[in-house]
């Protein structure tokens, strides 16, 4: 059902919204809201762009599992001022060398991270699957 209706004396408007295809119950008004939000109109359609996702930065950081010969896991502390307690931090192995280490050398490490967040810090938990691990390890770490 279309939403102009001449004898209204208004103008056309959408006939159908969709949200990831799927048609949603019509209305006479539209009201886009949030950061970076922006609705404009390419000539045959309205498109609404809504920032997030593909445009997130990581960064990357050194953690030191020390020279311990028995170290199968370990726990940091990450100081990042844009961190609180309702954060999700998702925290990666980075292929890049480490300081004092041999180029490709992580690539037989099988460390697993994990990350709770807390206010202006998060603590990193990290478990080796294939044995005692030593000495540094970049990793990248990405917080929403």
């Amino acid at each position: 059902m279309p939403l102009y209706n001449p004898s209204a004396g208004g103008g056309g408007g959408y006939s159908t919204i969709q949200d990831e295809g799927v048609s949603l119950t019509q209305r006479t008004t539209i009201d886009f809201v949030g950061a970076g939000v922006t609705a404009t109109d390419t000539g045959s359609k309205t498109q609404v762009s809504i920032p997030g996702g593909a445009g997130s930065s990581w960064t990357e950081t050194e953690v030191d599992f020390g020279a311990g010969a028995n170290i199968w896991d370990k726990n940091f502390t990450i100081t990042d001022a844009g961190v609180t307690a309702a954060s999700k931090v998702i925290i990666v192995p980075s292929g890049n060398t480490a300081t004092g280490r041999a180029a490709g050398d992580t690539q037989w490490d099988n460390v697993t991270y994990s990350a709770v967040a807390g206010n202006g810090s998060f603590t990193v938990y990290a478990i080796s699957a294939t044995g005692p691990i030593t000495g540094k390890r970049k990793v990248y770490y990405n917080i929403a």
